[in-house]
């Protein structure tokens, strides 16, 4: 797609997720959107004292649903911190959602046949479609560190893919509710 030519087609070469349950290949994923069994958990227990689900009360410190699916077990976020070059303490106080995300973008351009070393200060961008992290409304009881901000900012999810793989295309995360991931594949198709 370019701009004289606007409607030609935009391949996906590869792609790379996590899910809850461990859902890891496209069959579990289609049998998934089939099955609709996954979202069950209950928050309750979760958030701990002072806090509910919905129910027949209303008030500060309720939730909108009673159920939610939650990748849990360690092996779908842990990533190989020396491939990355992270120390142990960042590793440890970066939150789950960016390393999953740096672990799915190996993935991903293995996947397509890409060496990192190929695409280092290549003009890739980087489009992420993302929500708040559940992390941003915790806070360490002693203060903030190095690392904080890079776990809560929207902004450093994409541009902690660009740092880690060197990539100098955009790198944009978007957020607008439920459309996040449309509006990002949008800006990186209309941005070729």
């Amino acid at each position: 797609m370019t701009a004289s030519r606007p409607d030609a087609p935009v391949a996906i070469v590869a792609y790379s997720h996590r899910l809850p349950g461990g859902l890891g290949t496209d069959d579990a994923l289609w049998a998934l959107l089939r099955e609709r069994r996954i979202v069950r958990e209950p928050i309750e227990a979760r958030y701990g004292r002072g806090y509910a689900p919905l129910g027949t009360y209303s008030g500060p410190g309720r939730f909108a649903s009673p159920w939610e699916g939650l990748i849990r077990d360690d092996d779908e976020w842990r990533i190989d911190r020396g491939f990355f070059g992270l120390s142990h303490d960042e590793m440890m106080q970066t939150g789950p959602l960016v390393r999953m995300l740096l672990g799915c973008t190996a993935e991903t351009l293995e996947r397509a046949g890409w060496s990192m070393q190929s695409m280092r200060n290549s003009a890739t961008g980087v489009f992420l479609g993302a929500q708040v992290p559940a992390v941003a409304n915790y806070r360490k009881l002693d203060g903030v560190d190095e690392h904080s901000v890079a776990g809560v900012s929207l902004a450093m999810l994409a541009n902690r893919i660009s740092y880690h793989f060197n990539l100098m295309g955009s790198s944009m995360a978007y957020c607008t509710a439920c459309s996040a991931a449309l509006s990002a594949t949008h800006a990186a198709v209309t941005a070729l």
